[in-house]
C-alpha cells in the first residue's frame, strides 16, 4: 500500500494485523532511504523482490529492496525536470517483460 501522506510504502497481511513499512522513513525527504508522496503506482519485480515506486514529489523513480536499506533511484533527478533523463511528478511504474521500466 502506498501512504503517501506518511511517505512510506505498507505491507499489510490482513484485515486487523499491523502493516509494516517496507520503503520510506514516515518524513518527507529527498535522501536515498526517504519517499516524498508516493503516488499508488508502484510495481513488484518478483524475482529480484523490489519493489519500483514512483516517488511523486521527488519526481524521481526508486528501486527498493525493503525496510531498512537505501533504495537506488532508477529514473529521474529528484527535482521536476523534463528531457530524456527529467521527470515531473510521475504517478506510476510498471516493469515490462523484457526488464524495462514504463513510466506514467
Amino acid at each position: 500500500i502506498t501512504d503517501g501522506q506518511n511517505h512510506r510504502l505498507q505491507l499489510c497481511p490482513g484485515a486487523g494485523a499491523a502493516c509494516t513499512t517496507i520503503a520510506g522513513t514516515g518524513t518527507q525527504g529527498g535522501g536515498n532511504a526517504q519517499l516524498n508522496q508516493p503516488s499508488l503506482g508502484l510495481e513488484l519485480a518478483i524475482s529480484t523482490r523490489t519493489y519500483a515506486i514512483a516517488d511523486y514529489s521527488n519526481s524521481r523513480v526508486q528501486l527498493c529492496a525493503g525496510a531498512g536499506i537505501e533504495c537506488s533511484t532508477i529514473a529521474g533527478t529528484g527535482s521536476m525536470a523534463s528531457g530524456d533523463t527529467g521527470l515531473n511528478h510521475p504517478h506510476g511504474v510498471a516493469i515490462t517483460a523484457d526488464g524495462k521500466y514504463a513510466i506514467a
